[in-house]
């Protein structure tokens, strides 16, 4: 079974552990340039934490967030740290970062799957998996994607 590996860009010393121990192949690793959740839409990683931390919901004004972001001097964390802070309001990042991954990975995984069948349900494993919602990050692990979709070519899975 193969395992793919997505890791900040503050990560690349753990990666190059996993390496240098044969525990992974550089292949199958996705180093990102910042932090995985400044690569992910605005709204969708608000939506996913106000998923997760509902006495959140309504707390975010996306469209100043969202302006901050383009200035580049934050990271998003900091960004949606402080906006809560002036509202006294508070979101410790770290604290739940595990399950905003698992709930984004989740979503991708979903929308990936859905993007290689046709209208009837079958997996098509010559259709180039595809994101709406998260395309940067998809473009990003696309050398993954496109490897599975080779591997995966040799099956038509028919679902009854």
């Amino acid at each position: 079974m193969d395992f793919f590996l997505f890791l900040d860009g503050d990560a690349k010393d753990k990666s190059e552990e996993l390496l240098r121990g044969g525990l992974m192949k550089k292949e199958d690793i996705v180093i990102f340039d910042k932090d995985i959740e400044d690569e992910i839409p605005v709204n969708e990683l608000i939506n996913k934490i106000e998923t997760i931390r509902t006495e959140l919901k309504g707390s975010f004004d996306i469209e100043e967030i969202e302006k901050e972001k383009k200035a580049g001097k934050k990271t998003i964390k900091k960004i949606l740290e402080d906006s809560l802070y002036f509202k006294d309001q508070s979101l410790d990042f770290n604290s739940i970062k595990v399950e905003l991954a698992k709930a984004i990975s989740e979503e991708v995984e979903k929308e990936l799957k859905e993007s290689t069948r046709d209208e009837r349900g079958t997996y098509c494993g010559d259709i180039t998996p595809r994101s709406e919602k998260y395309s940067e990050i998809v473009e990003k692990i696309r050398p993954i994607s496109d490897s599975i979709k080779k591997i995966s070519t040799d099956f038509f899975i028919v679902k009854k």
